[in-house]
């Protein structure tokens, strides 16, 4: 799975090697595979390269220099001196090997450590370093974006997966139909498949007359989501979601062939209307 982007970091790691730096945003939605492919590509690297990695957290997105501390072990007063510092490190590393730079869930980043980042980065002439970030879809993060539109970044959206990466990714036995409406009912989202799997059985997959689960994570999300509202508010999204289980019944009732269709149609409304 995700060959073609392995390859593209690839190939972005081999001009790093050569003295071209390169910065990759990894992004997409939740559950789309982009921390599995940094990994991924962090583990094809074997010993090639100094590798500075971390996750940035939530709850510690405004602590200043929590990403860098963890990178570098750099924590001075004042975000260009912090900048300068770095810089000085990967000029040090970089003379015995490239250095790369991965950042997992960088939306959670604090903003000290990117604009310290940012500073060190346009400063590394030659360099042999490869930044490498994920984050969700859309982010544009104020310090970081001089860098995403110049000609040695690259942006690799992930998208969903097909049937034949799914058979791969559950190892089970799954006829191509119903890896087919595995894909079609979560949008290829990895970790929305394994979740639908764990609440269906083989032969529920295969009759398309049952509808499938809503996968978990996305049911919780648009719940906490729907909690934050008025009480008109949820009236509103639950007089939505009978609505539509009333429409999916009428279609199955006049023969239209809704099937399952309709029954992505009685969760994912509602879902939807909640986000």
């Amino acid at each position: 799975m995700r060959e073609r982007e392995l390859e593209s970091l690839a190939d972005r790691f081999e001009l790093a090697r050569r003295g071209e730096p390169g910065l990759v945003l990894i992004h997409g939605p939740a559950g789309i595979g982009k921390s599995t492919l940094l990994r991924r590509f962090l583990a094809t690297l074997d010993g090639q390269a100094h590798v500075l990695a971390t996750d940035a957290v939530e709850s510690e997105s405004v602590l200043p220099y929590g990403v860098l501390t963890r990178i570098a072990g750099l924590q001075p007063a004042d975000p260009f001196e912090a900048g300068a510092r770095l810089r000085d490190r990967l000029d040090e590393l970089q003379a015995a090997r490239p250095v790369v730079i991965a950042i997992d869930d960088a939306h959670w980043a604090d903003s000290v450590s990117l604009t310290a980042l940012a500073f060190a980065w346009r400063r590394l002439r030659p360099a042999r370093v490869l930044t490498v970030l994920t984050s969700p879809d859309p982010y544009q993060p104020a310090s970081l974006q001089p860098l995403l539109t110049r000609e040695m970044s690259v942006r690799l959206a992930l998208t969903g997966i097909g049937a034949r990466q799914v058979r791969a990714l559950t190892h089970l036995p799954l006829t191509e139909q119903a890896a087919g409406r595995l894909c079609e009912h979560t949008g290829g989202n990895p970790r929305h498949i394994l979740q639908v799997l764990e609440e269906t059985d083989l032969d529920e997959l295969a009759d398309p007359q049952i509808p499938l689960p809503v996968p978990g994570q996305h049911a919780r999300d648009a719940l906490a989501r729907l909690a934050w509202c008025s009480d008109s508010a949820r009236s509103l999204v639950e007089a939505a979601a009978v609505l539509a289980c009333d429409i999916a019944v009428v279609g199955v009732g006049a023969g239209d062939g809704v099937g399952a269709g309709g029954g992505r149609a009685v969760g994912e409304p509602a879902l939807g209307s909640a986000a």
